[in-house]
C-alpha cells in the first residue's frame, strides 16, 4: 500500500514583521490576518523598552493567539552592523551583516525556509519597515537559498 505525501506548495510565502509603532494586540491582529502560525524573532537579544514586546510577554501574547515563538539570535544583527543602519549607512550595513551569515549561519536561514515550508511564518524584528531592517536580508537570502519558490511579503 503506497502512502499519499501531501503535495509541495507551488509558492511559499515568508512574511516579515516590525513591532515599532504597534501595540501586542495590534501585531497579533495583523500576524493573524495573513494566517501566520510562527513566529521567528531574529533579535539578537529579545529585549523591548517597549511594554509587551520582551521575550516572555511577546511569547505569552503569542501563545493565547494560537502563534509558536522562537528566538533565533544566530539571525540577530550584532550591535557593530546595527549601529550602520542607526546612522542611515545601509550599504554598509547590509553588506556586513550579509557576510556575517554567509559565514557561518547559512544553516539558520534554511531551518526558517524549512519552517516557513511547514506552516505560515513570520520574522520579527523591531524596525516598522524592512528596508531598514536586517531581517530584509534574513529574507533576501531564504529566498536565494530555497529550493521551493519563496516570496517574501513584509507586513
Amino acid at each position: 500500500m503506497e502512502v499519499a505525501v501531501p503535495a509541495e506548495p507551488a509558492e511559499v510565502v515568508l512574511y516579515t514583521i516590525g513591532y515599532e509603532g504597534r501595540t501586542p494586540g495590534n501585531l497579533v491582529q495583523a500576524l493573524k490576518a495573513h494566517e501566520v502560525r510562527r513566529v521567528v524573532d531574529v533579535r539578537l537579544q529579545p529585549v523591548s523598552r517597549v511594554k509587551g514586546f520582551s521575550l516572555m510577554a511577546l511569547y505569552e501574547q503569542l501563545r493565547k493567539a494560537g502563534i509558536t515563538y522562537e528566538h533565533r539570535k544566530e539571525l540577530g544583527n550584532p550591535r557593530e552592523i546595527r549601529q550602520l543602519f542607526h546612522e542611515g549607512q545601509l550599504t554598509e550595513g547590509r553588506r556586513r551583516f550579509r557576510a556575517l551569515l554567509a559565514n557561518g549561519n547559512g544553516g539558520a536561514v534554511d531551518v526558517l525556509v524549512g519552517l516557513a515550508r511547514i506552516e505560515p511564518t513570520a520574522i520579527l524584528c523591531r524596525e516598522r519597515t524592512a528596508a531598514t531592517c536586517h531581517r530584509a536580508i534574513v529574507a533576501d537570502l531564504a529566498v536565494e537559498r530555497s529550493a521551493t519558490k519563496l516570496r517574501i511579503e513584509h507586513l
